[in-house]
């Protein structure tokens, strides 16, 4: 029972830690527009890849282009569609910033997006293990 409760209170802390962490990095780009996104976005891009000035204006306008779309794309009802216009929408960004970035800086900006995507699933499955954590504290409490 009491590594029960022990168990019980790491995971309740690591959900405290990560929904702040989630806030804060939500925060920064969530109720912007995307125009605002893609320039904080092509600044990180060219702090990170090291970017010249021409590299970066073709980042933000390509960046622009994507958020306008990925935001029309978020009204839609249909799940499946709204996912499958996403990995087009995903596919042709890349494809754009493999034209303007060199090999070295397209490696780099892989390997930032693959990192992304990994702490996105990882948030993904958090969420899921903090439902099935709220399910079975809703069944004990039941119980009591």
């Amino acid at each position: 029972m009491k590594n029960f409760k022990t168990l019980m209170f790491a995971l309740f802390a690591a959900f405290i830690l990560l929904g702040q962490v989630s806030t804060a990095n939500a925060a920064g780009m969530k109720g912007k527009t995307p125009e605002q996104r893609a320039e904080m976005k092509s600044m990180n891009l060219k702090k990170d890849l090291k970017l010249n000035d021409d590299q970066t204006m073709k980042v933000k306008d390509a960046l622009v282009e994507h958020y306008r779309q990925e935001d029309m794309c978020k009204m839609k009802k249909d799940k499946a569609m709204m996912k499958s216009d996403m990995m087009r929408m995903h596919d042709d960004l890349n494809m754009k910033m493999k034209t303007v970035l060199n090999e070295g800086q397209y490696k780099m900006y892989e390997a930032k997006m693959d990192m992304h995507e990994d702490k996105m699933e990882m948030k993904k499955e958090m969420r899921k293990d903090k439902k099935k954590m709220d399910k079975k504290m809703d069944k004990m409490e039941d119980k009591m």
